[in-house]
C-alpha cells in the first residue's frame, strides 16, 4: 500500500502532465512559413505560376504585371515612349526583354512621369498601366 503523500504526489503529477497536454494539443491552425527569397525579383514563370491569368511585360531584366486595382485608380501622366512589345511569348520560363504574354507586338510603352515603377502600354482598347514587381 501507498502512503497518503505519495499517492497525492503522484496525483499532482498526472494531473500536472494532462494539463500540459491538453494545452500543447489545441485545435487552433497552426501557420506555415514558405521560405522565399528576399534578394530576387520574381520571374514571369514564378509569378503566372501563382497568378495564372496576370498580363506580363519584361523590360530591362523587370517584370511588370497589369491590371492591379489600385494603380489604375493612380492618376498618371503619360511620358517618355520607351520601347515596344518585340514579341507575344506564352511560354514564361523562356521570357526575355521586350516580351509580353497578352499585350500585342508592337504596343507602344511609355514611362509616367509621376511614378518610374509604372509604366503605361497603348493598346486599340485603351491604355494599360503595368507596375514593376520588385522582391524586397
Amino acid at each position: 500500500m501507498l502512503r497518503p503523500i505519495t499517492f497525492q504526489r503522484i496525483l499532482i503529477l498526472v494531473a500536472a502532465c494532462l494539463s500540459f497536454l491538453l494545452t500543447a494539443c489545441t485545435s487552433e491552425p497552426q501557420t506555415r512559413t514558405v521560405p522565399t527569397s528576399a534578394t530576387e525579383n520574381p520571374t514571369a514563370a514564378e509569378w503566372l505560376k501563382s497568378e495564372p491569368d496576370a498580363s506580363l511585360f519584361q523590360y530591362q531584366d523587370m517584370i511588370y504585371v497589369a491590371d492591379l486595382s489600385w494603380v489604375n485608380d493612380l492618376e498618371l501622366t503619360r511620358g517618355d515612349r520607351l520601347t515596344s512589345v518585340l514579341r507575344q511569348n506564352k511560354d514564361a520560363a523562356s521570357f526575355q526583354n521586350g516580351d509580353a504574354n497578352q499585350l500585342e507586338k508592337e504596343t507602344p510603352i511609355y514611362q509616367t512621369k509621376e511614378q518610374k515603377d509604372i509604366l503605361i502600354a497603348f493598346t486599340p482598347k485603351g491604355e494599360i498601366r503595368l507596375f514593376k514587381l520588385v522582391e524586397g
